[in-house]
């Protein structure tokens, strides 16, 4: 009998000073803001995903903030994929097909509802450098890598979730 597993996010070393900053940032109160939620439909009109998620890791679940093609508000953070993104806060982590990636060919979300095949995601990164959690773009079939101009639009896009709450973002 084969057992499917997966790997659970490990958690950055900062994790103290990063949950200090996710608390700080005031999107905890912003779930389901039109500004978001537009922020998530672009997110996979560009990039050509059936969903698209803005997330927060914060304590032990990730919390989905706005969402485009999924109904979840939250998960846990132990079977994320955000969390794992949220580790390399300056690379947009892509993951063309989950079946063949050990991290996650056993993970929930991939298993069973909503069935995740591909996934990319762009860290949302405060202006002290702490990974917030992500703009993630994610379908249900496999797809190829990302080309470099996707990936710079959805690390623009993920910027934009900080817009309304950083004075100092230049415009």
């Amino acid at each position: 009998m084969s057992i499917s597993l997966y790997t659970p996010p490990g958690q950055p070393d900062d994790e103290p000073s990063r949950e200090k900053a996710v608390t700080g940032s005031g999107l905890l109160n912003q779930r389901q803001s039109d500004e978001l939620e537009r922020i998530a439909a672009r997110a996979a009109a560009t990039l050509g995903t059936a969903m698209a998620a803005i997330t927060l890791i914060h304590q032990e679940r990730q919390i989905i903030l706005a969402a485009v093609g999924l109904t979840a508000t939250e998960t846990s953070r132990s079977v994320s994929f955000c969390g794992h993104a949220i580790l390399d806060p300056q690379n947009v982590m892509v993951v063309p097909d989950t079946h063949a990636d050990e991290r996650f060919a056993g993970n929930p979300l991939v298993l069973a509802d909503p069935h995740l095949r591909f996934y990319a995601g762009a860290p949302i990164v405060s202006a002290d450098g702490q990974a917030l959690g992500t703009l993630c773009v994610f379908d249900r079939y496999p797809r190829t890598s990302l080309s470099a101009e996707d990936e710079a639009a959805l690390r623009t896009l993920a910027a934009d979730v900080l817009a309304p709450n950083n004075e100092d973002k230049p415009a």
